[in-house]
């Protein structure tokens, strides 16, 4: 159970992951952190790693099972890292952060 609900599109993102060859570690470390975050910050630390690995040097040079052309796999990794950049700004409008 998420003890910081700005989190559920995150998860619900990386749901897709779940035993996809080559991705079991990213699902295993996002699933995982979202259910150790337990204060909002903890969250926004989660959301700056994922968005971190989303790069093509890190997540993003895996040929992962089920993404088959070129561009699927770049695209989704782009669309997680949307998904943690808008958890993180839904998480500091209540801290008074500046958006990502």
């Amino acid at each position: 159970m998420l003890k910081v609900e700005a989190l559920t599109p995150l998860l619900a993102k990386v749901a897709v992951l779940n035993q996809r060859k080559r991705a079991e570690d990213i699902y295993a470390a996002v699933t995982q952190g979202c259910e150790r975050a337990d204060s909002p910050s903890m969250a926004q630390s989660l959301c700056e790693h994922v968005i971190s690995m989303c790069h093509p040097r890190a997540w993003g040079d895996r040929d992962v099972a089920g993404f088959d052309s070129l561009t699927e796999w770049p695209q989704y990794l782009a669309e997680l890292s949307h998904v943690a950049q808008t958890c993180w700004n839904q998480l500091s409008e209540h801290s008074g952060a500046n958006p990502l």
